[in-house]
């Protein structure tokens, strides 16, 4: 649990680059990281807005992940990205793989969509997410 150490340690210094090539490197050894270690670079990559690289790794993770926690860090870092679009795709994707979304992922949502401008999208979610309970 090194390699989780270190990339927790990466994250919390915004050294996403080091995060990666972390899990990078301990996969060449043929070490398999856990689904903490992969959260914990995903979460680095959402905060700087990395999106691309977030969405990948959820993908490329799928035997560990997506649970709720990786899924809000993709969006989130889809809303530092503006990638509003991918933000929706990805709850939709939630929603038809029976992963429930939480306050944390409508909020996420709706602020990838204001950011965007897509003003529509975000009242949508924001009224989707009452709906559900989630919103006050």
């Amino acid at each position: 649990e090194t390699c989780g150490a270190t990339i927790g340690a990466c994250t919390s210094g915004l050294s996403w680059t080091w995060a990666l090539w972390l899990l990078r490197e301990a996969a060449m050894r043929g070490e398999e990281p856990n689904a903490a270690c992969l959260l914990m670079a995903l979460c680095a990559c959402a905060r700087v807005g990395k999106w691309e690289l977030a969405v990948s790794m959820l993908e490329l993770g799928s035997a560990k992940l997506p649970d709720v926690r990786s899924c809000n860090a993709a969006i989130s870092a889809c809303a530092g990205g503006t990638a509003w679009r991918t933000a929706l795709a990805l709850s939709t994707w939630m929603s038809s793989n029976r992963i429930d979304l939480s306050a944390v992922t409508f909020n996420s949502i709706a602020n990838a969509c204001g950011k965007a401008s897509s003003w529509t999208w975000a009242m949508h979610i924001i009224s989707e997410s009452a709906s559900q309970g989630n919103g006050s």
